[in-house]
């Protein structure tokens, strides 16, 4: 009876043809369409780093009600984790945080076809990741932290044309309202995003830094979510990742975690890209074919 009484009151009345998925997403349709709700259904993403950013990235993208998801980490819950990681509780220090967000997942939308992939995306093997999907990711979310693995990602999903949006540094940041999502050509104030940027022109011969009147045709196509607020200058170790040395907070990485997935909502929600794909413009610059195999560094 009192369930009964809630539904009532909040006016929610299901009908009897109304599936569960429905019902769990029925804001999600409201809000986007019925169009895009099954364009979320349909499609598969990947989100590659479930830590501070990823852990929340991956919460949005479930409670979107995309179909089916993978969540790729190999690390373990820490008692560290606590200050900005969704999945860090009590209950779950120690366990790998790929086997806790799928289960978490699974109690958010049990239709979700959720799949932990414990390990860590690097150059060796990152075209077989994006290559052996089943069935082939329709976006990626980057929210790795090591320069070298985030640059082979975004060149694989670029060859592969498999949209990608890639995340910034959250390491002392404190204002979440400065957050952004630009072309990566164009973000400032991220020590993070600019060094993988230099590294995609300098290994995988991305587009030369353009300024002046050239600057509005610069821009790559790929989307960063990053906040250009400024880190402060201190260091506890320099070689170690930005949320070590300044700090982090949930609000800041929750932030760019939710800015990720609604972005890649909004790919999802329209369609099919142009003739050509996502990064046709991107790949005819660096001088590549879709789907070409084998690492993209230039050859020395």
């Amino acid at each position: 009876m009192a369930a009964g009484w809630y539904v009532v009151l909040v006016g929610v009345t299901p009908s009897l043809s109304e599936s569960a998925y429905s019902l769990r997403f029925r804001g999600v349709s409201a809000l986007y369409g019925e169009r895009a709700l099954e364009s979320f259904r349909a499609s598969h993403v990947a989100i590659v780093g479930i830590g501070g950013v990823g852990s929340w990235a991956a919460e949005a993208i479930a409670r979107t009600g995309v179909g089916a998801i993978t969540v790729v980490d190999l690390d373990e819950v820490c008692i560290s984790n606590t200050n900005r990681q969704l999945h860090s509780l009590v209950s779950t220090v120690g366990h790998a945080k790929a086997d806790v967000l799928e289960r978490r997942i699974r109690e958010i939308n049990p239709e979700c076809a959720v799949r932990a992939d414990k390990r860590f995306i690097t150059p060796d093997n990152v075209h077989a990741f994006l290559a052996d999907a089943a069935p082939a990711f329709s976006a990626v979310i980057d929210a790795v932290d090591g320069v070298q693995d985030k640059a082979a990602l975004i060149d694989a999903c670029v060859r592969l044309d498999v949209p990608i949006v890639t995340v910034g540094a959250a390491g002392g940041k404190l204002d979440p309202t400065t957050t952004r999502a630009v072309d990566i050509s164009r973000v400032h104030g991220d020590s993070l995003m600019q060094s993988v940027r230099r590294l995609l022109r300098s290994e995988y011969a991305y587009p030369p830094e353009t300024r002046g009147r050239a600057f509005r045709g610069s821009e790559w196509g790929i989307i960063a979510v990053s906040s250009p607020e400024l880190a402060p200058r201190r260091s506890k170790a320099p070689t170690a990742p930005s949320c070590d040395q300044f700090g982090t907070a949930t609000h800041v990485t929750g932030t760019l975690g939710f800015a990720a997935a609604a972005v890649v909502a909004g790919v999802l929600a329209d369609g099919d890209a142009s003739e050509g794909g996502h990064y046709r413009e991107l790949r005819e610059r660096i001088g590549v074919q879709k789907e070409c195999g084998g690492e993209g560094r230039k050859s020395r």
